[in-house]
This record gives structure tokens, C-alpha cells and sequence, in this order.
């Protein structure tokens, strides 16, 4: 009897011990457009540094498009995922709009619908458009993450300049960032 309870606390000690280990969830709430953030983007953001004692850290990105109806086609056309992990993880993942409002996230990050928004086109030549973007400030420990997004297209949609088919892979970003105390 003696022996099987110190099998059972051996294995319970282990069950926690690796639990301790686990890294926690980091948490996000909507944030508005402006001034006063440290910002995160998926595609600018390889060896940047960010302090967590300093402002508020917003990741953003998104989508812009010459005119309405690109931004309707990308609601009702893709869906996507936003990952970070390394010190804590997070996970967010929105589904297509078929009525081609803007996505609610699964930790409730509604994109924006924006217009006048300054912007490129492809070509490198300045112009105003709209725009529909994520942003959420994050609460990161201090330590090293890779933030990953992946907007992936279901059926062709165009932003006015370019098309993408449908399962292309251009619509990914990854990079790697520092939090500092």
C-alpha cells in the first residue's frame, strides 16, 4: 500500500512540476488607433526590443485596399490566425464574414474599417485608401517571442492593385522580438 501512494505522489509531483513549467496565456484587449504605444507588427518587428514598464505594447496589422468593396472582399474571402509564443503564448483566429462586415476575433479584437487612410501602392507611389485593421495591447512578460500571422485567402480577392488566389501563402508574417523589463 505504502509503495503504490509513493507511485501516485511521484507521478502527481511530476504532473506539477511540469505544469510550473508551462508558459501562461498572454492577454490582449481591443486598442484604439494614435500615439503612446510601442507597436508590434508581424512584418517589422525582427530584433526590436519593447519594455514592459514602458507604454502599452500594440500589436497591429492589416489590410488596405483602394476602395470598399476590397475591404468587403477580404471580410467575406479570408480568415487567419495570430500566434506568439516564448516566454507566455497567445492564439487569436478570426473566420470569414459572409456578410462582409469587419472579423470579431475569437478573444473579441474587432477589425477596424478605415477610411482616408494614407498607404503605397505596389508600385511605391503614395495614395489614400481604406483600410481594416487588427490592434490589441498586449500583456507580455519580459523574455523572447516569435510572433506569427497568417491571413489566408479562401476564395481571390484584389485590394484594387494586386489579386491573390485563393490558398497563396503571401498573406504570412513572422518575426522574432525581445521584451525587456
Amino acid at each position: 500500500m505504502k509503495k503504490r501512494i509513493l507511485v501516485v505522489l511521484a507521478a502527481s509531483f511530476a504532473v506539477l512540476a511540469l505544469a510550473a513549467t508551462a508558459a501562461a496565456a498572454i492577454t490582449i484587449t481591443q486598442a484604439p488607433a494614435g500615439p503612446g504605444y510601442q507597436n508590434l507588427s508581424p512584418w517589422n518587428c525582427n530584433g526590436h526590443v519593447y519594455s514592459a514598464s514602458g507604454s502599452p505594447i500594440r500589436l497591429g496589422f492589416g489590410w488596405f485596399a483602394n476602395k470598399q468593396g476590397g475591404l468587403k472582399q477580404f471580410w467575406q474571402n479570408t480568415h487567419g490566425t495570430v500566434d506568439i509564443t516564448g516566454t507566455d503564448t497567445f492564439h487569436d483566429e478570426w473566420s470569414r464574414s459572409p456578410t462582409g462586415t469587419p472579423f470579431v476575433t475569437q478573444q473579441g479584437i474587432t477589425w477596424t474599417n478605415e477610411t482616408g487612410v494614407q498607404g503605397t501602392t505596389p508600385g511605391g507611389s503614395p495614395v489614400t485608401g481604406v483600410a481594416s485593421i487588427y490592434r490589441g495591447v498586449l500583456a507580455l512578460a519580459p523574455g523572447t517571442y516569435t510572433l506569427s500571422v497568417a491571413m489566408l485567402v479562401d476564395k481571390t480577392i484584389s485590394d484594387g492593385w494586386d489579386s491573390y488566389p485563393a490558398d497563396t501563402s503571401s498573406l504570412t508574417g513572422t518575426c522574432t522580438f525581445t521584451v525587456n523589463p
